[in-house]
């Protein structure tokens, strides 16, 4: 694919487009240095890039350059509707950036947005790092909503209980009873209603 697209490139193609594909061509090769010039020669040619934007501060975050990564991907929201799908990339990454910048709840906020547009598109792990940090803080509608889809990826009586205890807390007693009931198993035939 690199070659074809280098081919294009030499016989005077140089669409944005072209470069962002090249960036992405090497990253899959593993050869970030080369990804980053392209990434970054494409924004030379369309500052408003918004996939290359999005590629290249998912570079800096990969590297460590926290503060690069957290302006590109902040700056690739303002070019989509931060509530499409589109954003879904950015959002992922900034709340891995902010996570590693220390900024948890920051972090946990930008994985609440990413359950609105998409639900089952973070994995287990960071839902329950935003879980924990939404607990932490007090935050219990932010921490409901994260327990349920957390429940629906994985689910496990140990999770049902917290999301038991949660709605419980909140005065949602129905919603707790019917999670109580499934933790206790099945009721034996014949057995007393």
């Amino acid at each position: 694919i690199e070659q074809e697209l280098m081919t294009l490139g030499r016989a005077g193609f140089k669409d944005p487009d072209l470069l962002n594909s090249l960036g992405l061509a090497t990253l899959l090769q593993q050869r970030t240095d080369d990804a980053e010039r392209y990434f970054r020669a494409t924004l030379q040619q369309q500052a408003d890039h918004y996939r290359a934007m999005v590629n290249l501060g998912g570079l800096c975050l990969s590297t460590g350059r926290l503060d690069e990564a957290q302006r590109l991907l902040q700056r690739s929201l303002e070019l989509v509707d931060a509530d499409s799908p589109a954003a879904l990339a950015p959002l992922t990454n900034l709340s891995l950036t902010q996570l590693q910048l220390g900024r948890p709840m920051e972090s946990a906020q930008l994985v609440l947005r990413v359950l609105r547009i998409k639900p089952d598109h973070l994995k287990a792990h960071t839902l329950e790092q935003a879980a924990a940090t939404l607990q932490e803080m007090g935050d219990e509608d932010g921490l409901l909503t994260v327990l349920q889809q957390l429940r629906l990826q994985q689910p496990s009586p140990d999770l049902s209980r917290r999301l038991a205890e949660l709605l419980e807390r909140r005065g949602q007693f129905q919603e707790a009873a019917l999670l109580y009931r499934d933790l206790l198993g099945p009721v034996p035939t014949g057995a007393a209603a």
